[in-house]
Order: structure tokens, then C-alpha cells, then sequence
């Protein structure tokens, strides 16, 4: 399938990572399109969602009831991260996410790579 061509229907927010493209339905479920090199398409996770996230080869959003989803190059098999989330950020191959407005930034997969550096990414 086209990065170009995106599924019929009707959407809330869609997001463009290099290859593969997710779109969040009206209805809070996921869709995806393009390329599955990546399992993106396959390994698409189940639920009602409220936002979602693109990098360039991995995804994440946001469940209604507040956990995140990730999958893609970095998260395979998908990775949930039960909520509450207070934000979060792709950055390199990985995520990195707050809890509360306060709380330390964690890392899962390569999320503490930015680019070529070491900097430490700051989701708020």
C-alpha cells in the first residue's frame, strides 16, 4: 500500500512516520497504512484512543482510559505503559514519559538518544 493513499473514513487526527501512516477514528480505534516493514500495520494495538504519535519508523497513542502504546521498529511487540501518562515524547529509537508534572523523565527502548547526541529529551 501508498504512504499516499489513506484508508476511507472519517478522523480525528492522523499522524506520518517514514513509511507508514496511523489515522485515530471518530471512534477512538487505530488505523494504518504504507509499508509494514516495521510490523506497524500487524502489530497495530487494540482499544479506544484519544491522540496519537509518529516518528519516523515508530508510533504511540494514548488509551482513553490514560496508558500509552508504542510499536514499531523499537516496540516489537507493542509496549504498553499503563497511565496516567502526564506527557511524553518519541525521541531517537525509543520514548521518553513523565507521570506526573513532576515526576522523573523515563526511558524505554533508545529514548534517551537525540539525533546523534546524548541529550536527555524533555516530554512536557
Amino acid at each position: 500500500k501508498s504512504l499516499a493513499r489513506a484508508p476511507r473514513g472519517r478522523y480525528r487526527a492522523f499522524s506520518l512516520g517514514g513509511v507508514t501512516g496511523v489515522a485515530l477514528k471518530k471512534d477512538g480505534r487505530l488505523v494504518a497504512w504504507g509499508s509494514d516493514y516495521f510490523h506497524v500495520r500487524t502489530n497495530l494495538p487494540k482499544g479506544r484512543f484519544v491522540s496519537l504519535r509518529s516518528s519516523y519508523v515508530n508510533h504511540c497513542a494514548e488509551h482513553k482510559e490514560g496508558g500509552i502504546s508504542c510499536w514499531g521498529q523499537a516496540f516489537y511487540p507493542a509496549l504498553h505503559i499503563p497511565g496516567p501518562i502526564h506527557s511524553y515524547a518519541l525521541a531517537g529509537a525509543g520514548i521518553c514519559y513523565k507521570r506526573t508534572k513532576t515526576s522523573v523523565v523515563k526511558c524505554e527502548g533508545n529514548g534517551y538518544l537525540w539525533g546523534m547526541g546524548q541529550d536527555k529529551v524533555d516530554p512536557t
